[in-house]
């Protein structure tokens, strides 16, 4: 006999009656899921227009040549793929180096965005398959879905901050499909069970694949809901089974929790990635270019001029400095601070670029990073460390001072929030203008770019219409 949803993990339930939360009313929530969904496919289009073999490897059907009917149109390509692949592919594109929306400061390293993978190719291949039309996915329906999934993990990870964030993306993509799938409760839960039942880590912690984590998530996630369409039976207990279930077998006895309610306000505390830097060092690029500029006006080397480097920076970012060690991978580099300002000092106020970070890059063997970070001296600020940690601010902020050899000193600069944070103003503009820089990099034209700016803002468009804006026809 199939299972019941009493059968089920409470906390299960009280993720489908997360989703099923009174309607959304915010224009704000709306307004920031458009620009969040613009950014993460201009992320896509930019990273599958590279010419990084890793990236580029992962997309297409699993067998060349193949082409599914009526498939999800994965952006940037001509691909057309099933649901289960196109997510795995266009969330693997969006997370790629991490260079888009991510949430909160204190919730795991994960994008929500990259989520996106999972929903986009769910609701892109509805709306080309439903019968009779027109019965697809309004990109109101859409939007909508995805403010839910973006709060959804939020919670999830802010409650239970030790459990590994590619799972808890997993089992917010199985949710949120299972809702555009219109899933009854039974095939629901069914699906959700599934996705805790695969509790052990995909991620790990080296090697390319390292970056394929999230895209395993939500290929998995897109697969568990047709399944369970299909009639794939559930796990109950899942979660709170005695011995067996993955509370006991995996978390050590630790509570899955998820407090019920209405959450929102995820616009006012997620951040734009706009500098290709960890979160807790986008600030110190910023101090780091405003001092470059000063050295060039009193015609100073930082090479030969500068003695030390004083940063007083957050817990975080203490614990991202390395010291004098060496760092081996990109991954490494790019979340080290003392690296990150290191360059940017010796760009002479060029920006910091992805490239920069590779092991191929001149700058990871140069000597003259390594004679800077020698330099530094990085200490934790106790207030920056409660404004980062603080749910009403949600700074992470950096200080940067710069101690001459001629017993003078270039004054502190400080940068509260960095450029891509909520409170600052410019951070629509910016999001919108490296949309457009992301989209010239994929060769699409200015006219297609202002049509998909404007296309963005009909709500009862098709999904599958928007999208096709976004696939390059053969």
């Amino acid at each position: 006999m199939a299972a019941q949803a009493s059968d089920y993990d409470r906390v299960l339930q009280d993720t489908l009656d997360h989703i099923h939360h009174p309607p959304i009313t915010s224009d704000s929530a709306y307004n920031f899921a458009r620009l969040s969904l613009l950014d993460a496919l201009g992320t896509a289009i930019a990273n599958v227009s590279s010419a990084d073999p890793i990236c580029r490897r992962l997309i297409g059907p699993i067998v060349s040549g193949t082409t599914v009917l009526c498939g999800f149109r994965l952006p940037g390509t001509s691909f057309e793929l099933d649901p289960v692949k196109g997510a795995f592919d266009l969330s693997s594109l969006i997370s790629h180096h991490h260079s888009n929306l991510s949430g909160p400061p204190s919730t795991p390293p994960l994008p929500p965005s990259s989520i996106l993978g999972a929903l986009l190719a769910t609701a892109d291949w509805l709306s080309r398959t439903r019968t009779p039309p027109p019965t697809g996915v309004p990109q109101r329906t859409f939007l909508t879905v995805q403010i839910e999934a973006y709060e959804l993990y939020g919670c999830l990870a802010a409650h239970n901050p030790s459990l590994s964030p590619t799972l808890l993306a997993e089992v917010t993509a199985t949710a949120c499909v299972a809702h555009l799938l219109e899933l009854p409760e039974d095939d629901a839960l069914a699906a959700l069970s599934n996705a805790w039942a695969d509790a052990g880590a995909l991620r790990v912690s080296g090697a390319a694949r390292q970056s394929c984590d999230v895209a395993d998530a939500a290929a998995r996630a897109v697969q568990h809901a047709l399944l369970a369409q299909r009639g794939q039976a559930g796990v109950p207990g899942v979660l709170g089974a005695e011995r067996w279930g993955v509370q006991d077998a995996v978390l050590g006895g630790m509570e899955v929790r998820l407090p019920p309610g209405v959450y929102g306000g995820l616009e006012k505390n997620a951040y734009f990635q706009m500098v290709p830097a960890a979160w807790w060092a986008v600030s110190a690029v910023e101090a780091a270019l405003g001092l470059v500029h000063v050295l060039q006006e009193r015609e100073l080397s930082v090479e030969k001029d500068v003695q030390n480097i004083i940063v007083r920076t957050t817990r975080a970012g203490k614990r991202s400095y390395a010291g004098g060690s060496g760092l081996g991978g990109a991954e490494r580099r790019r979340g080290d601070l003392g690296f990150v300002v290191a360059v940017v000092l010796l760009l002479e106020g060029e920006m910091v670029e992805e490239g920069d970070y590779e092991d191929g890059s001149a700058w990871a063997t140069d000597p003259r990073v390594e004679a800077l970070r020698g330099r530094m001296i990085v200490v934790e600020d106790e207030e920056f460390t409660r404004g980062y940690d603080d749910e009403g601010t949600r700074s992470a902020a950096n200080g940067i001072k710069l101690l001459l050899s001629v017993d003078e000193e270039v004054p502190e600069r400080v940068v509260e929030f960095p450029v891509g944070h909520p409170k600052r103003e410019d951070t629509t503009v910016m999001v919108v203008e490296k949309f457009r820089k992301n989209l010239q990099k994929g060769d699409f034209s200015d006219e297609r770019v202002a049509e998909i700016l404007e296309r963005v803002e009909v709500d009862d468009a098709e999904v599958a219409d928007f999208v096709d804006l976004f696939w390059k026809w053969e």
